[in-house]
């Protein structure tokens, strides 16, 4: 084989890569399945199923319209006790009106919940780095709007959920990425010792002092880094300490974080890094065998 004979292979093999990651892996909707020990869950709660869906990023692309419709069938058809989602719903906040009708089609035995992400507040990394912050929905607007399709907006705040007679505390964080996140806000209503699942876009609320009080942190943003490379792993991703939170499930003392691969994404490459559906289901710490 020749020189020029090489070239078109590698030509080729490039082309069908690019093609892959284009066309192909972006519509692989994958649903991960984890088995979490959460402190303090009551007994009457061990086995609690939780649907993690993330990074929506509804625009004006009908394949980010399916791909969203897509993941709410499946997370309906694991019959979720709770549903949850942690931001970037929309790429822009006036696209909410295509977003409103897919959330309209989820279904949890004891509800929905999401916190915010920051396409959410029109915070993209573009109008970070030139400093500028672009006029969008309120909270209050969105808490409206989720309102009117049966998803309640956790900002810096949290709710107590009552199961079966045991409570489990869910707690929405603001977006570290968009400097909107008080976990200390967050954490105030939820007793010492009583078990937390927390919402936050960006991993990096893993820095935040009173993490160890949350038993499971949710994140997305990062959509897993979109791209892994086989040997090298990821090759970049919006977060701290990429490498250990951008994706997947990771341990922080008495805390375990969960970065999810999300949805959709900014832009539709993806490799080694499909999008997903995460079913959680909750244990009890003392629960044997």
């Amino acid at each position: 084989m020749n020189a020029t004979q090489l070239l078109w292979l590698a030509g080729a093999g490039l082309a069908l890569l690019l093609a892959y990651g284009f066309l192909v892996e972006p519509r692989r909707l994958r649903v991960e399945q984890l088995h979490i020990e959460l402190k303090g869950l009551p007994p009457a709660l061990d086995g609690l199923r939780l649907v993690h869906l993330t990074d929506f990023h509804i625009g004006r692309s009908r394949f980010r319209d399916r791909m969203a419709l897509r993941a709410t069938a499946i997370a309906n058809s694991l019959e979720p006790d709770l549903i949850v989602l942690t931001g970037d719903l929309v790429t822009r906040h006036d696209c909410a009106p295509r977003l409103l009708p897919i959330l309209a089609t989820l279904r949890a035995k004891y509800g929905v919940s999401a916190a915010l992400g920051n396409h959410d507040y029109s915070w993209t990394w573009l109008l970070r780095l030139l400093g500028v912050h672009r006029r969008a929905f309120s909270v209050q607007k969105w808490r409206e709007l989720l309102a009117q399709v049966g998803v309640r907006l956790l900002e810096n705040e949290s709710q107590e959920v009552r199961l079966d007679g045991a409570s489990l505390w869910l707690a929405g964080c603001g977006d570290p990425y968009s400097h909107r996140d008080d976990l200390t806000a967050t954490l105030a209503q939820v007793p010492e010792g009583a078990p937390c699942v927390l919402l936050c876009h960006s991993p990096d609320v893993a820095d935040h002092e009173g993490i160890q009080r949350v038993g499971l942190a949710l994140c997305g943003h990062t959509h897993g880094g979109q791209v892994r490379l086989p040997l090298v792993g990821l090759i970049w991703a919006p977060c701290r300490d990429y490498r250990r939170r951008a994706i997947g499930l990771t341990r922080l003392g008495d805390t375990w974080l969960y970065a999810s691969r999300g949805v959709c994404a900014g832009n539709y490459f993806r490799l080694g890094c499909p999008p997903e559906v995460t079913l959680i289901t909750l244990r009890n710490e003392a629960r044997k065998g």
